[in-house]
């Protein structure tokens, strides 16, 4: 295991679709080279058996890249330059996080919390200048357009830079229990790779949390995810259908559509269509009845 560990450290790499194999791999190892008294120790091939063995089983007969992240694998990915500093987790919920947490910190120790509000000079002053500093670096962050690019890195880093000396006067070991402040030194890299920040942010995406949410509540909890899955798979059905998608009848042995009532229906309820994200690319409903798409198709439902 102590190998392995290095191997992660030295890498930066911890593949998580593998990890269970591996550690009940080690597990194994460790139970048979273990020696019992009065008895001999297992030989090397025999162990080496063993392994190879409870390694075919927890494979369940498939390949080893079928068991790693495929991600490793791809060329021209580079998991430390590809993976993307995102930057509502890494700022405003990871470094304003933690000094807003120094600072209280700070105000409990001098017992002047309660007047914290009436007068921010009490505040010890290099808190205060690295608070000036986070808002000029929010603001730097979250740029929209970026007209010259050379100039706004050249800032970025010195704010940055700026941020990290501010910090490592007034709490040190924030820096190396707190991974999020070494992430934001390679954000002026992934802005010049992939443009404004604001772009690879997941912001935009948090509140369809409140979806899943939802779907693991309406669930009797045996199996939230096959549930959610289930649920969502049913969502994108009615939507195909109702905006005028086709499907293989098997009965009829031939590809058809809904009918009027049910195209017209999401034009006629705009509210529907909303939830289901379309109301921007609502237009004349299609055709009902048998569908024609641009291939044939045979009795069996495949391309000819």
């Amino acid at each position: 295991m102590t190998k392995v560990q290095s191997a992660v450290s030295s890498t930066g790499v911890r593949d998580s679709a593998s990890a269970s194999i591996l550690e009940s791999l080690i597990e194994l190892g460790k139970k048979l080279c273990k020696r019992v008294p009065g008895l001999p120790a297992t030989s090397e091939s025999k162990i080496t058996a063993a392994l190879e063995k409870e390694f075919d089983e927890l494979l369940r007969g498939t390949t080893l890249n079928d068991a790693m992240n495929p991600l490793f694998g791809m060329n021209r990915i580079n998991i430390h330059l590809d993976m993307l500093t995102e930057i509502l987790h890494t700022v405003l919920l990871g470094v304003v996080k933690y000094f807003w947490g120094q600072s209280v910190f700070i105000l409990e120790k001098a017992k002047l919390l309660h007047i914290f509000q009436s007068c921010l000079e009490w505040l010890n002053r290099l808190v205060l200048n690295g608070w000036s500093v986070i808002g000029e670096l929010v603001v730097l962050i979250w740029h929209t357009t970026i007209p010259d690019t050379e100039e706004y890195l050249a800032r970025l880093s010195r704010t940055i830079e700026d941020f990290l000396n501010t910090t490592v006067q007034c709490a040190p070991s924030i820096l190396i229990s707190k991974r999020k402040f070494h992430f934001l030194i390679h954000l002026p890299a992934f802005i010049c790779h992939f443009g404004p920040a604001i772009i690879f942010s997941t912001e935009r995406y948090e509140s369809f949390n409140h979806v899943f949410r939802l779907s693991c509540i309406h669930s009797n909890q045996r199996a939230p995810s096959r549930d959610t899955c289930r649920l969502f798979a049913y969502q994108d059905i009615v939507k195909h259908v109702a905006t005028g998608g086709c499907w293989y009848d098997r009965n009829v042995k031939r590809w058809v559509r809904g009918g009027e009532q049910v195209l017209c229906y999401l034009n006629e309820h705009r509210e529907q269509a909303h939830l289901l994200g379309i109301s921007s690319i609502l237009c004349e409903p299609p055709l009902p009845g048998t569908g024609s798409p641009d291939t044939a198709v045979g009795v069996n439902g495949k391309a000819q």
